[in-house]
């Protein structure tokens, strides 16, 4: 609910820098293909793109790393 209505992409902490193709979470877990939301055509490494983020249609998209988005972090509830 906090992005919802931003105009804004986010980073998502999920990147296949380490093998192309694989996408791992920042704690290095794997993508579940069940909960990934790629917009259509997409990842597709287009000029090497590494790093997922958010579009605000909420799919996602492979982008250059070096990029400057905002960041959405997930923490456990006190």
């Amino acid at each position: 609910e906090l992005i919802a209505g931003t105009t804004t992409n986010w980073w998502l902490g999920l990147s296949d820098l380490a093998l192309e193709g694989s996408f791992v979470w920042v704690d290095d877990a794997p993508l579940d293909p069940k909960i990934a939301a790629w917009q259509v055509g997409e990842p597709n490494n287009l000029n090497e793109e590494d790093c997922a983020e958010r579009y605000p249609t909420g799919f996602w998209n492979d982008a250059k790393c070096a990029l400057a988005r905002p960041t959405i972090c997930e923490s456990p509830a006190p």
